[in-house]
C-alpha cells in the first residue's frame, strides 16, 4: 500500500484504538505526517493529550513518520499557503505539500482540501476509504474484519 499523509493526530491515534494496526508492521503500512501537523497545538483536552500520545507511541514504533521541510519547502508551502488561504492552515498546507512530495495518498474528511488535492493531481481520500483498503487487504491474507465495526471504531 502507498504511503499515506494525515493533516493530524486525531486519525493515527483512532487507527491504533481500533486494533486495526495490530495486524501490520511499519513496513507494510507508512503513515506521514507533517512536523507543523505533528506538533501542531490543539486545544489542551484529555482527548487531544492522549491522541498526541499515541502518536507519540506510533512514531517509536516506526508506524507514524513525522518528515520536516527544508528551506525551499518551506518557500514551496508559504506560497502554497498565499494561494489557498484564508480556506486552509499551515498545518493541512504542509500535508498537502507532503502528500504530493512523497507520492502518497492524503486523507482528510475536508471535501475541499480533496478536491483542490485532487486538482493538483494528489490522491486524496476519505478514512472510510482508507479503513476500506487496510481491511481489504487483510481479507487477501485471510483474516476477516467486519468493516462496519472497524469504521465504527475510527
Amino acid at each position: 500500500m502507498r504511503p499515506v499523509v494525515l493533516t493530524d493526530v486525531h486519525l493515527a491515534a483512532r487507527l491504533v484504538r481500533s486494533g486495526l494496526l495490530k495486524y501490520y508492521s511499519p513496513e507494510e503500512f507508512q503513515l506521514l505526517i507533517s512536523d507543523i501537523g505533528f506538533d501542531y497545538n490543539y486545544p489542551q483536552t484529555v482527548y487531544n493529550q492522549h491522541d498526541k500520545s499515541f502518536a507519540e507511541r506510533m512514531q517509536k514504533q516506526g508506524f507514524l513518520r513525522v518528515k520536516s521541510f527544508d528551506e525551499t519547502q518551506m518557500m514551496r508551502m508559504y506560497a502554497l499557503l498565499r494561494q489557498l488561504k484564508p480556506k486552509f492552515t499551515i498545518r493541512i498546507v504542509s500535508a498537502l505539500l507532503l502528500a504530493q512530495m512523497t507520492n502518497a495518498t492524503l486523507i482528510s474528511e475536508d471535501e475541499v482540501l480533496r478536491e483542490v488535492a485532487q486538482i493538483s493531481l494528489i490522491s486524496a481520500q476519505n478514512k472510510q476509504w482508507l479503513v476500506g483498503q487496510l481491511v481489504h487487504e487483510l481479507a487477501f491474507q485471510g483474516i476477516t474484519l467486519d468493516i462496519e465495526l472497524v469504521n465504527e471504531l475510527i
